[in-house]
């Protein structure tokens, strides 16, 4: 039941990012012609990673191992782009019209992505086994 329920929680928050990440994502893509060759080559790491959010958060809400390894392959891309899982907190900062606030949240959103990690390599290693029960989750 935790199991499934972090799996369903850590879907749920890349589909957050997507949706939060994705308005953006759009406005850019009309302005690519009139970059540099290096701003269009960070874009389109950029757009890849957004690609496999999309992924993650899809097979995340599956319970399906594969996408705790793209979790993985996302895990340095998050800190390189600032795209936390839990970045959402640092709007209440805005919200509250506070802007001190926001370097404190940004190191809790940053504790709350390694500790993400944690429970993803947790759940990559526990077996998928219920007490009493033989049926787990399917790879």
């Amino acid at each position: 039941m935790i199991r499934r329920s972090l799996f369903l929680l850590f879907g749920v928050l890349d589909i957050v990012l997507v949706i939060w990440l994705g308005l953006t994502e759009f406005e850019q893509l009309g302005g690519l012609s009139q970059t540099s060759f290096p701003t269009a080559l960070l874009f389109i790491a950029h757009l890849i990673f957004f690609e496999s959010l999309v992924a993650s958060a899809i097979g995340l809400s599956l319970a399906k191992k594969w996408a705790l390894i793209v979790s993985y392959v996302q895990f340095p891309f998050r800190f390189v782009f600032m795209l936390l899982s839990f970045g959402f907190i640092t709007v209440m900062a805005h919200l509250l019209a506070m802007p001190s606030l926001y370097r404190p949240l940004i190191y809790v959103a940053m504790i709350l992505e390694c500790g993400r990690l944690i429970c993803s390599v947790w759940l990559h290693r526990t077996p998928n086994k219920r007490i009493g029960c033989t049926a787990g989750f399917p790879d």
